[in-house]
């Protein structure tokens, strides 16, 4: 407001550089921040792509905190406190078969199964583990 008198401590205004903007994420399993190869955000429909800077020592609400870097023109568009989601691609391989969400249903001892054809007409359910 023209004229309002502030104090020395007070924030009157904030300046952002889009181009140094970082992105924090949580890991609530620490072997997730040891093993990142590689990470991005979509924003508007394009996909920008992460340097991973490192991750907190300390825990925080139960998670680990992850900061990352962004770059490119489309972050531009983003605010400053905008929740995105981050995708973060490890290193480990995970040995096994995609198959459906809606390919996995429960046993009557709550187990996940997934049905396979073992004949014509004939379906065996084979008990699975979800990763």
């Amino acid at each position: 407001v023209a004229g309002q008198v502030v104090d020395a401590r007070e924030l009157v205004f904030e300046v952002v550089d889009p181009k140094r903007l970082r992105i924090e994420a949580l890991a609530y399993d620490p072997a997730v921040a040891r093993d990142v190869a590689g990470a991005a955000i979509a924003v508007n429909g394009a996909q920008v792509p992460l340097a991973f800077l490192g991750a907190a020592r300390s825990l925080r609400e139960q998670a680990l905190p992850m900061l990352f870097a962004a770059s490119g023109s489309a972050v531009a568009g983003l605010a400053v406190g905008q929740p995105v989601a981050v995708f973060v691609r490890g290193r480990a391989t995970v040995h096994g078969l995609r198959v459906p969400a809606d390919a996995v249903v429960r046993n009557p001892a709550n187990q996940p199964v997934v049905w396979i054809k073992t004949a014509p007409e004939a379906f065996a359910p084979r008990v699975v583990t979800l990763e």
